[in-house]
């Protein structure tokens, strides 16, 4: 292969980076940015997206790719560390700051074709309950959708205090749930009575 394409292979491969990365904050910002506005906010001509993604949908498979990579990421991650609060502290870090970035893809006919758990967090869920750290009486897809629906809720303007981390009432309410403790247990019940 000659050395001149080498670079501009390199070079291709980067400018294709940069727009990806443009595209996300873009989105991010306006889920209904043209490619004209992802164009300006990568600092590369029009021309380029285009040479990369000849339609707005062909842009959008490919941030989708993109973040469902990185969502494996965030679940192999969280199930390769040692304790369970750990894993469960860093996968909500993880996945608020995830969410927040990525919002712009919900209710896509694009995300709705990669399937109910395109990232296989159902797989953690199961492993977690295998291990009895989670409760076994609903399905470990239940408890990956319910994970994954708490952090969308936290999307919504005014959900949690001012004063409160996203990941830090993620974690808390797949934990602990809605209730206090003291009040669950003034009602008859106990923290060891649920699995």
């Amino acid at each position: 292969m000659p050395a001149s394409t080498r670079p501009r292979r390199a070079d291709a491969r980067l400018k294709k980076e940069q727009i990806l990365a443009a595209a996300v904050r873009t989105l991010s910002a306006d889920a209904s940015a043209t490619l004209e506005r992802v164009a300006q906010v990568a600092g590369v001509h029009r021309a380029t997206v285009y040479r990369h993604y000849p339609s707005r949908d062909h842009l959008i498979q490919d941030v989708l790719s993109h973040a469902l990579s990185e969502g494996i990421e965030i679940v192999t991650r969280a199930a390769e560390l040692e304790t369970f609060d750990d894993a469960v502290h860093t996968l909500a870090v993880d996945t608020a700051r995830f969410a927040a970035q990525y919002a712009f893809l919900l209710g896509t006919a694009e995300l709705a074709a990669a399937g109910p758990d395109p990232i296989g967090l159902s797989a953690l869920m199961a492993a977690w309950q295998s291990s009895g750290l989670l409760r076994s009486d609903v399905s470990a897809e239940w408890l990956a959708a319910t994970f994954i629906a708490l952090a969308r809720a936290l999307l919504t303007p005014g959900a949690i205090a001012p004063d409160q981390e996203p990941h830090e009432v993620l974690a808390d309410m797949f934990l602990n749930g809605a209730a206090q403790l003291t009040r669950w247990r003034t009602a008859g019940g106990s923290e060891d009575s649920v699995d």
